[in-house]
């Protein structure tokens, strides 16, 4: 038991006369490549996800701007939901086969990024247009988390949420 004590003394005092390290994170200018590389992937996204003049996107096209491990989920009714980005967008091209819209554009309205190292966020309001540019079928808010993978900075989760749920 004397021992017990005379150890833990001895560790305490050991730990109190260490010096402290400071853990404050000093962040680096915004680089306007870096920013300007996650926004490209942002519109990449953007752009593929369109149906128009009868064409429907390819999903393999969709993927590329996602990490291979990437999960999406939303925010509906006070509940949310995830899913792999594969699972999700097998899905999504299967209700688009079935509704044959004639148009379907998503795009940015505004949008802000911020980075640190390998890991970034873009934040997004957006909107869609569903068989019509008359008006405007659904906006929102997308959150994506990005991971720069190589060269490249790819979607490793996003999740969303319609202005109407």
């Amino acid at each position: 038991m004397l021992r017990i004590s005379i150890v833990s003394i001895g560790l305490i005092t050991t730990l109190a006369c260490q010096d402290k390290t400071d853990f404050t994170v000093e962040q680096t200018p915004a680089s306007d490549t870096e920013l300007a590389s996650i926004k490209t992937t942002i519109d990449g996204l953007y752009a593929n996800i369109r149906v128009e003049n009868g064409q429907t996107p390819e999903i393999e096209d969709i993927l590329y701007y996602f990490a291979p491990q990437a999960r999406m989920g939303s925010v509906k009714e006070g509940a949310t939901s995830l899913q792999h980005a594969t699972q999700y967008f097998d899905g999504w091209m299967e209700a688009m086969n079935k509704l044959t819209p004639e148009l379907l554009k998503e795009w940015e309205i505004e949008g802000k990024s911020q980075y640190f190292g390998n890991i970034a966020y873009h934040t997004t309001k957006y909107g869609v247009y569903f068989n019509t540019t008359d008006s405007i079928a659904e906006q929102g808010i997308f959150n994506y988390q990005l991971v720069k993978l190589g060269d490249d900075w790819k979607v490793i989760s996003m999740i969303w949420q319609a202005e109407d749920e």
